[in-house]
């Protein structure tokens, strides 16, 4: 006979506890949108684990959520295998700019991780996704940093983009090489790669750059608003 040992929930039970999350999560927006219109991003990752403290009630999770958050990768653990990673918009839409691409912080011992989205606008909603299931390109801050879409169709993650599995990409020496190549094979006369030591007041700029001579002047007046016009 052989007895297995391994006593860690199944992802399925997992996807299932993110799912009576986000109808909880839901159902108190509906309630008292109010609130959840004045959360910042710290504020909004302990809503998030006070509601998986609910429904993991009763559960093989029950006793093993733990709020991380700070500097550490995911936002919340569960049964020391599992996590959530919380984002979230004061915007009317489901789009976003997420984590670093070097995942430097990441726990360890975590191995699956869902991105738990709350859509801090009028109507407030929350949706929860596999965490790679959701980052469709890269932008630059700072650092490389995935951008989130929670619309985001099959087969159009940036891991589809680059032919590099997530679980593969996350771990690898070298994670820029990839993904410039990648934009490499997507510039257009008169655009380069860039990556710049700058957060630009938080606000993301994409990883390539276009030569000023190659802007429209509407593109002209567009990046020089945003502050993303450089002159040599």
């Amino acid at each position: 006979m052989i007895i297995s040992t391994d006593r860690t929930p199944s992802l399925n039970d997992f996807a299932a506890l993110m799912s009576r999350t986000d109808s909880l999560l839901n159902e108190e927006a509906m309630s008292r949108s109010s609130y959840y219109l004045t959360r910042n991003g710290t504020q909004l990752e302990e809503d998030v684990f006070k509601a998986m403290l609910q429904t993991s009630e009763n559960t093989p999770f029950q006793g093993t959520i733990k709020l991380v958050s700070g500097t550490k990768f995911p936002d919340i653990t569960a049964s020391k295998y599992y996590g959530v990673e919380v984002k979230s918009t004061s915007k009317n839409q489901w789009k976003s700019i997420g984590s670093s691409i070097l995942e430097s912080t990441r726990i360890e011992g975590i191995e699956r991780i869902y991105l738990t989205f709350g859509k801090l606008a009028e109507p407030v909603q929350f949706r929860s996704r596999p965490y790679e299931d959701c980052l469709s390109g890269i932008s630059v801050t700072h650092y490389p940093r995935y951008q989130i879409d929670m619309d985001l169709k099959n087969g159009e993650t940036i891991f589809d983009k680059i032919h590099i599995p997530y679980d593969s990409f996350r771990k690898m020496d070298n994670q820029i090489a990839p993904i410039s190549e990648y934009y490499k094979s997507q510039l257009k006369p008169g655009e380069s790669l860039w990556w710049a030591n700058s957060d630009l007041d938080q606000q993301a700029a994409p990883p390539t750059v276009r030569l000023w001579i190659a802007l429209s002047p509407q593109q002209k007046r567009h990046y020089t608003c945003m502050g993303y016009a450089f002159f040599p």
